[in-house]
């Protein structure tokens, strides 16, 4: 269970995913403390009361998401 990175960490061996090849999308701390426990960046989407923890980008629009992964 979040935010235990365990869930992402087993996804990331089974198809041997490199943790800087992907990045996770969430719309709350948890998701952000998950991927951060995973060592994952992450983005935290529409955050509609502020956030506590620290993504690595904050987006409120997905049209955003393009001008990160360039």
């Amino acid at each position: 269970r979040k935010p235990n990175p365990e869930s992402f960490n087993y996804i990331l061996e089974k198809y041997k995913i490199n943790k800087e090849e992907i990045i996770c999308i969430g719309d709350r701390d948890l998701d952000v403390n998950t991927s951060n426990n995973a060592g994952i960046d992450c983005i935290l989407y529409k955050p509609i009361d502020g956030y506590k923890t620290k993504p690595k980008y904050v987006i409120n629009d997905f049209t955003e998401i393009l001008d990160i992964i360039k």
